[in-house]
């Protein structure tokens, strides 16, 4: 079969802000403007995200509202639409392997595996289960190193797995980057973008940044994002009398534009796969501070891209580090030629294609 005539499925349960959300939707992005006939499934009401489907892809909402009860509907659409691969991600695979057998259909599976299992993925319910459906699939993808490991240890079957890293727009991000800021700033920022929660760390960000107030008292901190510790951080912020200094935004559809114009971009948690919004800022040649978690290190190159902590908890260290990031910062150039070297979406498609083919 011509590689060009594949159909291919892309599902997602949501199509609300999201890191998993925006690689899925960069995926049908890249795959469509290649000659694929591609599908965006999803199963939610909540779609912020729905402008940013290409005309080319077909969107299909299922409308169920809940990943449990959508199995019979994706089922009647593997039947009705017979592709020849479906995209899933993470838990949602259970319910795409489920659909797959009812439908009697043929589709290959490509499962991409996008975290660690930590104290916040309460919803694998069976994990051991999903670690042995991702032996039934086509092919497994996972984003970094550091998740094809986790894989392996998880007796995921390594013949099935491929190393690909996100892809990201490079036409969208240049586009919406240029946009204004929907809030006006004096001086310098620095810039955190991600979910409010506790893998987040970021009141451990705010008790850094009090201390860096002492050294430099003209630099606000921007937190983009909403999520459950927001009135945690709120109260936060008044016990340390920051509000003048800390600005909370919510979420944001283009946070581009605050990425753009950042001093520097912050990222504190505990445990990230591979964060999609290090290597925007790395493409938009933007200084980074952040933890040493696997997915950071990878993306950063044990601190040849970006500044690095020792540990999660030392206020005084990340304090220093955000200090030296904003006296000392990477030469743009240098980050967005390293960018285009390592993380170029030319490189992930052709491995996907590679991929579909077989390989």
């Amino acid at each position: 079969m011509n590689s060009h005539k594949f159909r291919v499925a892309i599902f997602s349960p949501g199509l609300n802000i999201g890191g998993i959300e925006k690689v899925f939707l960069n995926y049908a992005s890249l795959l469509s403007a290649n000659g694929y006939a591609v599908t965006f499934l999803t199963c939610h009401e909540n779609t912020d995200l729905i402008d940013l489907v290409p005309d080319r892809v077909k969107l299909v909402n299922l409308r169920t509202n809940k990943l449990s009860k959508s199995i019979f509907s994706i089922a009647n659409f593997l039947r009705i639409e017979n592709p020849d691969f479906i995209f899933t991600a993470n838990a949602a695979t259970i319910a795409i392997f489920l659909a797959k057998l009812l439908s009697c259909s043929k589709v290959k599976i490509i499962a991409s595996h996008h975290n660690y299992l930590n104290q916040e993925v309460k919803k694998y319910r069976d994990k051991v289960l999903l670690f042995r459906i991702y032996n039934f699939c086509f092919r497994v993808i996972a984003v970094s190193q550091g998740i094809y490991e986790h894989l392996i240890e998880r007796k995921v079957n390594p013949y099935l797995i491929r190393i690909i890293t996100n892809p990201i727009n490079l036409e969208e991000i240049d586009k919406l980057s240029k946009e204004l800021l929907p809030v006006s700033f004096h001086g310098q920022y620095i810039l955190f973008v991600g979910r409010l929660s506790v893998v987040k760390n970021i009141l451990f960000l705010i008790h850094s940044y009090s201390l860096l107030l002492k050294e430099r008292n003209d630099v606000k901190l921007v937190i983009v994002g909403d999520g459950p510790e927001q009135h945690s951080i709120e109260r936060e912020i008044e016990n340390l009398k920051l509000h003048d200094n800390v600005i909370l935004t919510g979420v944001m559809v283009n946070p581009y534009p605050f990425i753009r114009n950042a001093a520097l971009v912050v990222l504190p948690s505990f445990s990230e796969a591979f964060p999609t919004v290090l290597l925007e800022s790395l493409y938009l040649g933007k200084t980074i501070v952040a933890t040493p978690t696997k997915g950071t290190l990878d993306i950063l190159k044990d601190g040849k891209l970006g500044y690095l902590s020792k540990t999660f908890d030392d206020i005084q260290e990340f304090s220093n580090l955000i200090l030296k990031g904003l006296n000392i910062p990477f030469p743009s150039s240098y980050l967005q030629n390293r960018f285009s070297e390592l993380y170029s979406p030319s490189i992930s498609l052709m491995k996907v294609v590679d991929m579909l083919k077989g390989k």
